[in-house]
């Protein structure tokens, strides 16, 4: 018995110099465990994350509009052959990264596409994706009065100037990114996903435009408002001071 007190002293010593051994151990290189405290990433740490290829692990639940989970849904990292599937509640985890959206597909439904930050804004809890039925009851492609921004394409380029100078820092490349959304009956924009796609970062931003949209004026057909898809192209240029 003697012995054995004399024991736990040394035994619980070298217990807590392990803990402190394995505090000290480096974490693999292509992983960053996010908190909600540092989720959210400057222009710059996402440039850097994109040239070290870093990924991070996200989770997202899949659901149809009703919120039924979708199990058998294949979520996958464009262009990089990492794959996984939603289980019998949607739930699914997978490494993502700023470089590639992340894809969701599932026979029968429209297929979503997502930026690593879409994940980023509350990586404490999955990111609910809807997907929606193909040919959706009453969706139309094209009307005999097609949707229209408030005030025509002039107030249409406008806010897009003025969206684009308040971001011109995040724009590190040029191209064209082509959001497509539906305007629903009363105007307002839903749905909007990635028609062409140039990095991740901006076309996170292309997205964060249209949703700061303000409600459209519908199209019609026979004179009633109906839902419809619509694209809009959102060129990026670079400012003559971000070329000095």
């Amino acid at each position: 018995m003697k012995t054995c007190k004399h024991l736990r002293p040394a035994l619980l010593k070298a217990c807590c110099r392990l803990a402190a051994l394995l505090l000290w151990l480096p974490l693999p290189a292509q992983v960053a465990f996010v908190t909600p405290r540092d989720s959210i990433h400057t222009p710059e740490q996402i440039r850097l994350y994109q040239q070290n290829g870093t990924t991070f692990p996200v989770t997202g639940v899949v659901k149809a509009p009703n919120g039924r989970p979708i199990a058998g849904a294949v979520i996958s990292i464009q262009g990089t052959g990492r794959k996984t599937f939603s289980d019998q509640q949607g739930l699914f985890h997978i490494e993502a990264d700023y470089s590639h959206p992340v894809i969701i597909r599932k026979n029968g439904r429209e297929n979503r596409s997502l930026g690593l930050e879409a994940f980023m804004e509350h990586p404490e809890k999955p990111l609910t994706v809807y997907l929606y039925p193909k040919n959706d009851s009453g969706l139309y492609n094209t009307a005999g009065q097609m949707p229209e921004y408030p005030g025509g394409r002039k107030e249409l380029h406008t806010f897009l100037d003025m969206q684009l100078a308040a971001h011109h820092q995040d724009i590190r490349q040029e191209g064209v990114v082509i959001v497509q959304f539906i305007v629903e009956k009363d105007g307002h924009l839903v749905r909007p996903t990635i028609a062409r796609h140039l990095t991740a970062e901006l076309d996170s931003l292309a997205l964060k435009f249209v949703r700061a949209m303000p409600p459209w004026i519908p199209a019609k057909e026979n004179q009633q408002p109906i839902r419809c898809k619509y694209s809009v192209a959102i060129p990026f240029k670079k400012t003559p001071e971000d070329n000095k």
